[in-house]
């Protein structure tokens, strides 16, 4: 059973150091979307109120699931693992599928993944946040021989799945996608250096700095026609 996480981020469109950011700016204005793992709905409030965006939601905490729905166009409660679940959303097809820092909490992720495709639109796309475990400072740590679980963040106790750039990829491209678009996110403190000496982020090495990646991906058979 996916385990009930509780995020409330103010979100920043400026701040390009945000995965919720990134994951929202690259929604379409107008588009048909669904929100894996809505909370809440506070990505959704701003596809709605700020791109005029149809948005659903699925979400396991009741409590959160009806905050939610007093914005989003159609809320499920549930398990996003429940087999049957997209059978009871009432907009698909849909343009835009978003797992924002979900699928690290399930037992399955491949299974939802390869099941979302049945509900995305012939020319729709997915859109996927995940915590990197092999950071810097997190090599450092396992290196001192600590792997200690928190409340939150990469090593959130909550989390099933602990995944590097090498296993995203091959996880997204085993279930029948390719890599659209790429982007990571690193730690704010570092973040705010290269602002200051005015260093690219595209010098760094993703795998070791960065703290999350961001990817769009498609349908495999699109990248065939």
């Amino acid at each position: 059973m996916w385990t009930e996480i509780r995020y409330d981020p103010l979100i920043d469109l400026c701040n390009l150091n945000s995965s919720h950011s990134l994951l929202i700016r690259l929604v379409e204005p107008g588009t048909n979307v669904l929100d894996m793992g809505c909370a809440n709905g506070y990505p959704g409030r701003i596809l709605i109120n700020q791109r005029g965006c149809t948005v659903s939601g699925i979400e396991i905490d009741p409590a959160a699931a009806e905050a939610a729905g007093q914005t989003y166009h159609d809320v499920i409660v549930g398990d996003v693992e429940e087999n049957g679940i997209f059978s009871r959303l009432q907009y698909k097809p849909f343009d835009v599928i978003i797992f924002g820092d979900v699928l690290e909490h399930l037992r399955r992720p491949e299974i939802v993944l390869v099941t979302a495709r049945s509900i995305l639109k012939l020319d729709g796309y997915v859109l996927i946040s995940l915590p990197n475990v092999v950071t810097l400072r997190l090599r450092l740590c396992f290196l001192l021989g600590h792997f200690d679980y928190t409340e939150q963040g990469i090593m959130d106790q909550t989390h099933l799945r602990f995944l590097t750039l090498r296993t995203a990829h091959e996880l997204i491209q085993t279930c029948g996608y390719y890599i659209e678009h790429f982007d990571f996110v690193i730690g704010p403190n570092f973040w705010r250096y290269l602002q200051w000496w005015h260093i690219p982020k595209r010098w760094l090495p993703p795998s070791i700095f960065g703290t999350q990646f961001v990817f769009k991906v498609c349908p495999e058979e699109r990248s065939q026609n």
